[in-house]
């Protein structure tokens, strides 16, 4: 009974605490997310760029992880963060119109909530993905080798 009492307390003291970002991370939507509009790179100098913080491209948990999308979006327009594309960190690149997570090597589901109309095409040669300012944040596929800014996510 002790043991249990214990643990209920541990737990509840864990989640009054928070989420503990640290610099450069903020806790954005329960997650540690770190965001350069300034840190411009392909795909694979972005990933490295994440990695070299402890964290990766950005992902989402689930396809249907729209509170943790909507507060994303909901702190890019609130900071002035909203002038640049952003890579996102999944592909196509060697299993053409399956899309997954770099992280997890999950499949990410086509069409809403995330890709705008229309996306992903069946484009072989725009195996990369990111958050498209004129699109509204909604996904685009691009070409892995051209150059947007960071978002990165502690792993």
């Amino acid at each position: 009974m002790m043991l249990r009492l214990l643990l209920l307390t541990l737990s509840t003291a864990v989640l009054a605490a928070g989420l503990n970002c640290s610099r450069p991370f903020n806790d954005i939507g329960g997650r540690c997310i770190f965001i350069d509009p300034w840190e411009l790179g392909t795909m694979s100098e972005i990933r490295d760029f994440c990695k070299a913080y402890g964290g990766d491209l950005i992902w989402f948990d689930n396809d249907t992880d729209c509170d943790f999308y909507r507060d994303l979006l909901t702190h890019i327009h609130e900071n002035s963060l909203n002038e640049r594309d952003y890579w996102m960190g999944i592909t196509d690149e060697g299993h053409n119109e399956v899309w997954k997570y770099l992280r997890n090597n999950q499949v990410v589901r086509d069409g809403p909530p995330y890709w705008d109309t229309g996306f992903p095409t069946t484009s072989t040669t725009e195996n990369c993905a990111i958050l498209a300012m004129t699109r509204g944040y909604y996904w685009e596929e691009v070409a892995c080798d051209s150059t947007y800014s960071t978002i990165c996510r502690k792993t």
